[in-house]
């Protein structure tokens, strides 16, 4: 496995950003990329230059520790197979499942003297229904999110570890084109696949207000 530390979305130069070039180049080596950053659990796909539609590689970010703005502190548990997690060539490894666990800010602070109740928030394959969390099994749960607005509203709920604040905002339907954009594309300013994928979510979006 190779690791390393990125900015999500940060262009730096042609052909794209650092992060983007390497999981192109070296994308039977790079099994996954982890990290933080953007305080949010969320999941970004990288696709191929030579053919948009395939999936190639997929970032992992791990939410925070810290609750930054209207968010709940989260850590994550990623499961993984020990008798393959070593890197032999020809060898494809990957995580088999990750978990988000998290306690709930606005009952925490009501309870200062108290330590906080850590829960289990979700499984990713038992909560998107995915069989693995390989990238072309993580651009169909994409494409479904597309097409099913309840799952991108399940998307939200975990994207924000469910602080309380940012549930009463809601997630209307420009929050939830900007939730797909943001797992589809991953070089900044480069809107191949946020354009395809709203186009999905446009059709279904049209379909759900004619049967209203």
């Amino acid at each position: 496995m190779v690791k390393w530390s990125e900015r999500l979305n940060t262009g730096l130069g042609e052909p794209g950003s650092i992060p983007e070039w390497l999981s192109l180049r070296f994308e039977n080596t790079i099994t996954a990329q982890f990290n933080g950053h953007t305080h949010k659990d969320e999941f970004q796909i990288f696709y191929s230059l030579d053919n948009v539609t395939r999936a190639n590689n997929v970032a992992f970010n791990g939410g925070s520790g810290t609750t930054y703005s209207d968010v709940n502190t989260n850590y994550k548990v990623y499961t993984v197979d020990p008798s393959t997690w070593v890197r032999y060539y020809f060898t494809f490894q990957y995580a088999l499942d990750s978990e988000s666990w998290v306690f709930n800010l606005t009952e925490a602070n009501l309870r200062p003297d108290l330590s906080p109740d850590w829960f289990k928030l979700y499984s990713f394959r038992q909560d998107y229904g995915v069989k693995n969390l390989l990238p072309a099994e993580l651009d169909s749960l994409a494409h479904r999110m597309a097409a099913n607005h309840t799952l991108i509203q399940q998307y939200q709920r975990f994207y924000v570890k469910i602080g309380d604040p940012s549930l009463e905002n809601g997630c209307n339907d420009d929050c939830m084109r900007s939730r797909l954009c943001d797992i589809v594309t991953a070089e900044s300013g480069d809107s191949t696949q946020c354009d395809l994928f709203k186009t999905e979510f446009e059709t279904t979006f049209k379909k759900e207000k004619k049967n209203e």
